[in-house]
């Protein structure tokens, strides 16, 4: 139920795949950004319905090719931000190092801090 607006929850993988996304037991609309490799948004669904329970039909978003997915409150300041082409930079060195160790990112992939 307590989820900041200042905040996310990053989903990283370690391979590009269609990728669909749900929330049951949310209690505000989310808005779902589906990532490539180097963090830039492919695609964007705002708002994804908040639905409280596990009873179908939950709410899901259509199935993306994609990397990562972020999840933020679709009334966040950032959801405004999110669209097609936008190159989110993640920060923290132990982030990026984390991310490179499990090979979600290879030692090529071109990050800003």
């Amino acid at each position: 139920e307590d989820f900041p607006k200042d905040r996310g929850m990053l989903f990283v993988y370690s391979n590009n795949d269609f990728r669909q996304f749900w929330m049951p037991e949310t209690f505000f609309d989310l808005a779902i950004a589906f990532l490539n490799e180097n963090f830039v948004v492919m695609a964007v669904e705002n708002p994804v319905a908040h639905h409280t329970t596990r009873i179908e039909p939950i709410p899901r978003t259509d199935r993306y090719w994609s990397r990562h997915v972020l999840e933020v409150r679709s009334d966040s300041p950032f959801a405004k931000l999110l669209r097609p082409g936008v190159q989110l930079s993640p920060k923290g060195e132990e982030f990026i190092d984390y991310l490179k160790s499990k090979s979600f990112l290879g030692p090529e992939t071109p990050i800003s801090n």
